[in-house]
C-alpha cells in the first residue's frame, strides 16, 4: 500500500471516529434536556397539587365559617340560622313526671286496670329546649363551649341547631328522623351542615349516635323510667310520645 493511500485510510477512520463523537456529544444533550424536563414537569405538578390541595381546605374553612379566609369567606360563607327560633321553656323534669302521672292515673281508671295501660302525652319543642338546656346547664364543660341549642319539631323531622362558643364560630345543623327501637330513640339523618358547609350524612350519623341520641334519651330518662317508649311522633311544634306503663304499682315505685 503506498503512502497517500494510507494518509488516506487514517483520515477516514478519523472522520468516522469524529462524526462518533459528534453524535455521542449529542445524544447526552438530549438525554441530559430530556431529564431537566421531567424534573421541571414534576415540580410543576407538585406545585399544582399544593396549590389545589390548599385551595380545598382554604374553601372547606371558608364554607364552614371555622376560619375567615379573605375573599373567600365573603364569597362563599353565609351565616346559617335555624328553620325559626324556639323559646326555651323553663320546665323540670318533674313538671314532666307529674303530668304523665297524672294522664296515666286517669288513663288506668279509664281502662279499669292497673297493668299493661297505654298512655299518649305531648311535649312542645318549647319544652324539648328547655329541658336540653337544663341537661347541658348540669355540664360545666358542654356549658361553656355550646352558646345556644335548641330542637325544632318540623312535621316529619327534628333539626338540632348549636351554635358554639369554642370556637366561637362553630354552628351546625341537623335534621334527623326519629325511630324508636327497643324502646329507645334511633335517627335517620337527613341533612348534617357545619356552617355553610354541607357535609355526608354519615359523619351526622356519627355525631348524633355518640352525642345526639345520649343527650335527647338522657332528656326523656325520667319519662322512660315509667315506661317503655312505643312511640314517638311528629307534628308542628311538639312531639307525641305514646308510653306502656306494665304496671301502676311500679310507675308510683318510680315517681
Amino acid at each position: 500500500m503506498s503512502r497517500l493511500e494510507k494518509e488516506s485510510d487514517d483520515n477516514g477512520q478519523m472522520g468516522e471516529m469524529q462524526k462518533e463523537i459528534e453524535r455521542l456529544k449529542k445524544d447526552l444533550k438530549h438525554k441530559q434536556s430530556r431529564k431537566i424536563f421531567n424534573c421541571g414537569t414534576c415540580l410543576i405538578l407538585a406545585l399544582l397539587f399544593i396549590l389545589i390541595l390548599s385551595g380545598f381546605f382554604a374553601y372547606v374553612l371558608a364554607k364552614s365559617g371555622l376560619r375567615q379566609i379573605p375573599v373567600l369567606t365573603a364569597y362563599f360563607y353565609h351565616q346559617p340560622s335555624p328553620a325559626y327560633v324556639v323559646i326555651s321553656s323553663d320546665v323540670k323534669e318533674n313538671i314532666i313526671v307529674n303530668r304523665l302521672t297524672s294522664l296515666v292515673s286517669a288513663e288506668a281508671i279509664k281502662q279499669k286496670k292497673t297493668e299493661n295501660i297505654s298512655v299518649g302525652f305531648d311535649l312542645s319543642e318549647k319544652e324539648i329546649t328547655g329541658l336540653l338546656n337544663n341537661q347541658l346547664g348540669k355540664n360545666e364543660k358542654l356549658k361553656a363551649e355550646i352558646e345556644m341549642w335548641q330542637i325544632a319539631v318540623l312535621p316529619e323531622s327534628l333539626e338540632f341547631f348549636m351554635k358554639g362558643n369554642k370556637p366561637k364560630n362553630l354552628i351546625i345543623t341537623l335534621n334527623a328522623t326519629p325511630e324508636v327501637k327497643d324502646g329507645k330513640l334511633k335517627f335517620k339523618v337527613n341533612n348534617f351542615k357545619v356552617g355553610d358547609l354541607q357535609l355526608p350524612k354519615f359523619f351526622g350519623s356519627v355525631l348524633i349516635e355518640n352525642i345526639g341520641s345520649s343527650v335527647v334519651n338522657g332528656l326523656l330518662s325520667s319519662v322512660s323510667a315509667l315506661g317503655q317508649i312505643q312511640e314517638f311522633n311528629l307534628a308542628q311544634g311538639k312531639v307525641t310520645i305514646k308510653l306502656l306503663i306494665n304496671n301502676l304499682i311500679t310507675l308510683k315505685n318510680a315517681i
